[in-house]
């Protein structure tokens, strides 16, 4: 009897070994190996490029404010520099900005990201740097290329800060789509979305999501046979001072100033102290003639407002005329996946869109792995001729952003 309970002990340990070995084959191949390549990837691409060559020619100095002032013998190099204090400051947020543009927040943050990736990719960011990579001059492509190289050093030398080694190494194409995605929030296409989101049927329109008057464009709204572009005139200038959106830049002239001679450059950007639009100051110098001081965001390679010796630029969010939101006719009980246009039926464009999402995180201490377990989804993405498609329930309405005909 003892030597049957010990028997099926037995059987039963092995069946548990077994099952543990198996899983660790499962984990090890599914998530480790790749996990592995992927820091491979980072480790012979920094090699590869010699960047540590080009870190021992950048200088970087903190004055008593923190602030970072870049010294390096080319602008490609100062522009190097830029990156890896930035990414001293921020690796978190600049990581996470670019993760947006690309599409795969929802690979480290979940399903909660799932929505932003959709829209992302919904927007072909990628197809637009594609599309125009080749109108960049060298100079700049070089200067994107030198702002990621930044970023791959600094994830080189800070592992341990790295949130999906599938990022790395980043490429000039990646930091420009970070760029293009920052420039359709600045025109506020979030908020044109967030609008379109809500439960209560309506029609909303670029400028600041402003509901339409609806007895207004009665006629419009009524039409059976025709895609209806709503827009709604700009009423900033009817608001209460408490009420006024966006920022603000001017200029005063040497006749208006206290000293004369000087003139001042004033702005105001209304920006958050964190995330993805944080400014982030640096002073640039390189013996090319770059010489100034300004900010930008993160995962960009440029100052956005600043000055040199000789001038100054600003950017401001505000409510422009960039966004075009259509309400389109459909039947989809007698019309499936097509839409009204020029009178006819006509099919939707369709597109098969991966969104991978981290299920479940894992942390394995004594291995030092922390990695998650994830699947990839696929979600469908409409498209018609006034651009990219977003279904509500109360009703099915075409969206396009300035500039994304070039991506379709």
């Amino acid at each position: 009897h003892t030597n049957s309970n010990m028997g099926r002990l037995f059987y039963f340990c092995t069946i548990i070994q077994l099952f543990v070995l198996l899983l660790s084959l499962i984990i090890g191949i599914v998530f480790i190996y790749p996990l592995q390549i992927a820091e491979n990837n980072l480790n012979s691409y920094v090699e590869f490029n010699e960047l540590e060559s080009i870190a021992k020619d950048v200088i970087i100095k903190r004055d008593e404010w923190g602030i970072p002032h870049i010294f390096a013998e080319t602008d490609e190099d100062v522009v190097f520099g830029l990156a890896y204090a930035h990414c001293q400051d921020d690796f978190f947020t600049i990581q996470d900005s670019i993760m947006i543009a690309k599409g795969i927040k929802a690979s480290v943050f979940g399903k909660d990201a799932a929505k932003v990736d959709y829209i992302m990719k919904l927007l072909k960011v990628e197809n637009t740097v594609e599309k125009h990579w080749e109108d960049l001059t060298p100079k700049v492509k070089e200067l994107l290329r030198s702002y990621a190289n930044g970023v791959n050093y600094y994830a080189y030398k800070h592992k341990k800060e790295i949130l999906t080694p599938y990022l790395f190494p980043l490429n000039e194409k990646g930091i420009a789509m970070n760029i293009i995605k920052k420039m359709a929030l600045f025109i506020r296409l979030h908020r044109t979305l967030e609008k379109l989101a809500e439960e209560e049927p309506g029609y909303y329109v670029s400028m600041g999501g402003r509901e339409v008057d609806e007895e207004k464009y009665a006629e419009e709204l009524s039409d059976p046979n025709v895609n209806t572009l709503i827009v709604e005139e700009d009423d900033d200038h009817y608001r209460s001072e408490e009420d006024q959106p966006g920022s603000n830049a001017f200029v005063l002239n040497n006749k208006k100033t206290k000293e004369e001679g000087d003139v001042f450059l004033f702005s105001n950007t209304h920006l958050p102290l964190e995330g993805e639009f944080t400014w982030w100051e640096s002073t640039l110098h390189s013996k090319e003639d770059w010489h100034f001081f300004g900010g930008t965001m993160p995962g960009c390679p440029f100052p956005f407002i600043g000055h040199n010796e000789k001038l100054g630029w600003v950017h401001t969010v505000n409510n422009p005329d960039l966004i075009d939101v259509w309400v389109l006719n459909t039947n989809f009980a007698e019309h499936p996946n097509q839409y009204y246009f020029d009178n006819e039926w006509i099919d939707f464009d369709v597109v098969s869109i991966p969104i991978e999402v981290c299920l479940l995180p894992v942390k394995i201490p004594f291995l030092n792995l922390d990695f998650c377990i994830s699947w990839t989804f696929h979600q469908d993405g409409l498209y018609s001729k006034h651009g990219m498609v977003i279904e509500r329930p109360h009703g099915v309405y075409a969206i396009k952003p300035l500039g994304q005909h070039s991506a379709l």
